[in-house]
């Protein structure tokens, strides 16, 4: 079986007349007939499923037409940079064709399969489809097909016990450094 990639449906993203949009919702000042409403609502939930991909579209788009210019999109207190990147990264790798709706695959899917190149990338996303894959079981999947397996089940505690002992060792040194009675607690 194989899955139609780009099936995704368009949808215009008008407000109808007495519609004004903010940050914080939508005033709603006259009265809006029942197709107006479901067409809002519509439009809506594609914007909530789909933000990753158009704010890494626009970006992609807005930095080869205007080169470093357009870093001055990016509000640095809206997300942080490794997000916006990570967007633009995945919109860049991922071809329009690769992607299926939001609500079929989610966003994190697509982050993990970006490396691939578009033709492998087709293959996976049949198998996610098919097999109903979360992306725990993509990458543990991947890893596999990869031969690469042990390193997902040995690599976290091995990692968190070197935290630890790091952080033990470190609290050592800092208190043999500093006496308790220096410290000052304020209540």
């Amino acid at each position: 079986m194989t899955t139609q990639l780009a099936n995704v449906r368009d949808v215009e993203l008008t407000l109808p007349t007495g519609c004004i949009y903010s940050e914080v919702g939508i005033a709603i000042t006259k009265k809006l007939e029942f197709d107006d409403c479901e067409k809002l609502y519509t439009c809506l939930r594609s914007v909530e499923d789909s933000v990753q991909w158009a704010i890494g579209d626009v970006l992609n788009y807005a930095e080869k037409v205007y080169g470093e210019e357009y870093s001055q999109l990016i509000d640095p207190l809206d997300y942080k940079n490794d997000t916006i990147r990570g967007y633009q990264r995945v919109c860049e790798r991922v071809p329009l064709v690769n992607r299926l709706s939001p609500r079929q695959i989610p966003f994190s899917v697509y982050k993990v399969i970006a490396k691939y190149d578009p033709k492998e990338q087709k293959k996976i996303i049949n198998k996610v489809v098919e097999d109903d894959m979360t992306v725990k079981e993509l990458t543990t999947y991947l890893k596999r097909k990869e031969g690469k397996e042990n390193e997902i089940e040995t690599a976290p505690p091995v990692v968190a016990m070197d935290l630890i002992s790091d952080f033990t060792k470190n609290m050592k040194a800092l208190l043999e450094k500093t006496p308790l009675k220096k410290w000052h607690v304020d209540s």
